[in-house]
């Protein structure tokens, strides 16, 4: 996952398509829409496809909440990726 520091905004919008073709407990991500269901169903984290922005592989993530709630967000996305495979 790479992203490049926004300026002035309140999401990141970090390039996921390295997780795109891997599997989650067996099932295969096809593509950011997809990646972004699994995320809400198991991590429960709310990110946006960033195909909806022209972005495939993209997730748009939103930090316009307290350090707290961010740090909570990005332990589910890392407990996530660590059973990727």
């Amino acid at each position: 996952v790479s992203c490049i520091t926004p300026k002035g905004a309140f999401y990141a919008f970090p390039d996921f398509g390295g997780w795109i073709g891997k599997s989650y407990k067996g099932e295969k991500i096809n593509d950011d829409a997809q990646l972004t269901n699994m995320l809400i169903d198991h991590a429960r984290i709310a990110p946006v496809q960033g195909s909806a922005f022209g972005s495939d592989g993209f997730l748009r993530l939103s930090y316009a909440t307290s350090m707290e709630n961010i740090e909570e967000g990005l332990k589910r996305l890392n407990d996530f990726a660590k059973e990727l495979s």
